[in-house]
């Protein structure tokens, strides 16, 4: 046996090495990359509207098929069809086919680009609303235009003309655009009377619509409703009857030669008729009809003129109108009977009526309790108010649902009832009581500073006063939650966290500047955000002047002036929007009054029908800040309590014009509470012969910040 040489075996491991460690040190390592292909996203490019644009990518693979970086050159075959930017954005120029090249190096590739416009807009030119005679031709073309996304006229695409059934006919039916994208057609009317249409479309599928009149040879007449449908009130309740108005108007150039019956539909259901008298050529006639009440919710109110088609007319499109109606539920309650489980989320309302009728009934009180959450609550008589913010005859906004509203004394009529949910709330009750117990308004005195046993007295007995002329109880306010500051009213005012019923007055009777200087200062401090009802207030009296006055006999009814300021006589009339052009800053001598419904009856019945010294009722004008707005003009009312001129000696009656006043800003009063008062307001107030001692009351309103809080006593404003 031969075995091999030493040399061969050598050999054969030195082939095995480089075999198993892939060659030798000096081998020629990785192979470089090169671009071998180049391919263009998306393959094929669409276009429909001039100026429309696409956005292309070049993809470079290199020869392992990875991504390989370069920079591509672009260029258009047609740029008249479309063209690139260097970025690979294609913009459509115009209709027609085309090629978007791609090169990097000695690559390249090729996208195909189709620009075809797409109609997407067909207007009328000319032709529109044109009038012509029964069967005859309109004297001028309808031309209708073709544009695409991009608002560029679209040529050569198909216009279709089409007269609705019965209208006519065209003389092209189907027209091609031209370059300005416009295509035309003569329309002939048919020989119905009235309005007419066409429908012009593109097979894109845009449209437009042309109306014609077609007239007749012979005059007619034409009813018109006018296109609209009055209606007392927009948001009428589920328990009111509202008015429908519609004006009827012939628009021919003939008479209706005869009546016709009106309709009114409610969803479709004929609710009433009116019998409609003969309409001149050019004349109109008013119909007017009573309906309802309807059900909650949307109501579609339609009115037909000539229901029955009895008139021949030049038109026989224009007889009708529609209008939706909201109705809102409201549900009629009565003494007696709670109402249980009330619920709502935060901003809800419900509405509710009681109807009183003439009768023994003294007052109405309405309550809610028990539940959870915190709902408010709101009453007015007479007519309903759409907002909220109106119902101010009574007003409780606790935070909690407790609530109580009480009117006396009560009239004859509907009482609405308003529930608004603060917040979310359920499981409340509402209780309605007639002739139940009156709580009274409540004035609660607190002396910071007492004078004599004398001058207490005359504060306690003024306040009781006022307390026998406002005559029931309004909303507590809870000052719990968020306090109302020491000393912010007045110095010594001690921090109120607890709950105020009804006024609150902080009194001082102090040395002010000695006798007939300034003798008080009154006015509210904290006022309700709702009702701008004082909720807390101060009176600093003049030691000195109240001993001069306690000598004359004349400290009561000074007194009873300063807390008419509390109260709001002069200090709210501006919060409650009926002082009217103001004499202050700035306007001294200006027509100042007061615009109170109530106290221009109570002024004109004093004696002031005939007033023709300005508007009524005459307000200071004429002094500087504490005076002027906030008392009766002195040249007018002269010795009206609430003028700012004491007058010594005599009565200083409180009349019925200061108490409607206060009646006007929302207040229950018992106008019989009123002083015997009357004036010939024409004459001059005060004669230059008979002089008589008088007390400046003027500069006596407080001044200060007012803070206005809401029904939570939380702090909307502070007024300076």
């Amino acid at each position: 046996m031969r075995h091999p040489s030493v040399r061969g075996a050598a050999w054969l491991l030195v082939l095995l090495g480089l075999t198993s460690c892939g060659g030798s040190e000096s081998g020629t390592g990785p192979e470089t990359p090169q671009a071998t292909s180049i391919t263009i996203s998306p393959n094929t490019v669409s276009l429909s509207f001039i100026g429309g644009t696409a956005n292309l990518t070049a993809t470079i693979k290199d020869q392992n098929g990875g991504t390989f970086a370069g920079t591509v050159t672009w260029s258009s075959d047609d740029p008249s069809v479309s063209s690139v930017s260097s970025g690979g954005v294609v913009t459509a120029v115009s209709n027609g086919t085309g090629t978007v090249r791609a090169v990097f190096g000695s690559l390249a590739t090729t996208v195909a680009v189709t620009v075809r416009q797409i109609a997407v807009s067909l207007s009328t030119v000319s032709g529109d609303t044109q009038s012509a005679f029964a069967g005859s031709a309109l004297a001028d073309p309808v031309v209708v235009r073709a544009l695409d996304q991009g608002g560029s006229a679209v040529q050569a695409t198909t216009v279709t003309f089409a007269p609705t059934e019965g209208d006519g006919s065209v003389s092209a039916g189907a027209v091609e655009t031209d370059a300005n994208g416009d295509a035309s057609t003569t329309w002939t009317l048919g020989e119905a009377l009235g309005a007419q249409q066409l429908t012009a479309s593109v097979t894109d599928g845009a449209t437009t619509i042309v109306t014609a009149t077609s007239l007749s040879l012979t005059p007619l007449p034409d009813i018109t409703t006018g296109g609209t449908i009055v209606v007392t009130r927009a948001d009428p309740s589920s328990l009111e009857t509202v008015e429908v108005q519609v004006t009827i108007r012939n628009d021919g150039d003939a008479s209706t030669g005869g009546g016709f019956r009106a309709q009114l539909l409610a969803d479709g259901m004929e609710i009433a008729t009116s019998d409609v008298p003969v309409i001149a050529a050019s004349a109109f006639q008013t119909v007017t009809f009573t309906v309802g009440p309807f059900a909650a919710g949307l109501r579609r109110l339609r009115f037909n003129a000539d229901a029955d088609d009895v008139i021949e007319e030049s038109d026989e499109a224009n007889n009708g109108v529609d209008r939706n109606v909201q109705v809102l539920l409201q549900t009629e309650v009565s003494a007696g009977t709670p109402v249980t489980g009330l619920s709502g989320i935060k901003d809800d309302e419900m509405l509710f009526r009681i109807d009183l009728p003439a009768g023994s009934q003294s007052n109405l009180t309405v309550e809610l309790s028990g539940g959870t959450g915190d709902v408010d609550l709101f009453i007015e008589r007479g007519d309903r108010p759409s907002f909220r913010a109106q119902y101010d005859d009574c007003l409780s906004g606790s935070p909690t649902t407790t609530e109580r509203c009480q009117i006396s004394p009560v009239t004859p009529g509907a009482y609405h009832i308003l529930l608004h949910a603060f917040s979310t709330y359920s499981g409340t009750t509402m209780t309605i009581t007639l002739d139940g117990e009156v709580l009274p308004y409540d004035i609660e005195v607190v002396f910071i500073d007492h004078g004599t046993e004398a001058q207490d007295a005359a504060v306690i007995q003024a306040a009781e006063r006022w307390m026998s002329i406002i005559t029931t109880d309004i909303t507590d306010s809870d000052f719990s939650s968020d306090p109302y500051e020491a000393d912010t009213c007045i110095t010594g005012q001690p921090l109120v966290d607890d709950t105020v019923d009804d006024l609150r007055i902080y009194v001082s009777i102090v040395e002010i500047d000695g006798p007939s200087g300034v003798l008080a200062r009154a006015g509210p401090c904290v006022t309700r955000g709702l009702t701008n009802f004082p909720i807390i207030g101060s009176m600093t009296l003049d030691a000195a002047d109240l001993a001069r006055l306690e000598d004359n006999g004349d400290m009561l009814p000074v007194v009873l002036h300063e807390m008419g300021h509390i109260l709001g006589i002069g200090s709210i009339w501006t919060d409650g929007g009926f002082l009217r052009n103001r004499s202050l800053p700035s306007s001294s001598g200006a027509d100042t009054h007061f615009t109170g419904p109530l106290a221009i009856a109570a002024f004109d019945a004093a004696g002031g029908s005939d007033y023709t010294g300005g508007a009524k009722v005459p307000v200071a004008n004429l002094a500087d800040e504490g005076s002027s707005d906030a008392h009766w003009r002195e040249s007018v009312l002269d010795n009206e309590l609430m003028t700012p001129l004491f007058d010594s000696g005599i009565d200083n009656p409180l009349s019925a014009i200061s108490l409607q006043s206060l009646a006007d800003l929302g207040y229950t009063i018992d106008i019989n509470q009123a002083d015997s008062y009357s004036k010939a307001f024409s004459s001059p107030a005060r004669s230059v012969t008979t002089p008589r001692p008088v007390l400046d009351l003027g500069d006596d309103v407080r001044r200060g910040p007012v803070v206005v809080v809401d029904q939570k006593g939380r702090i909307i404003i502070i007024r300076e």
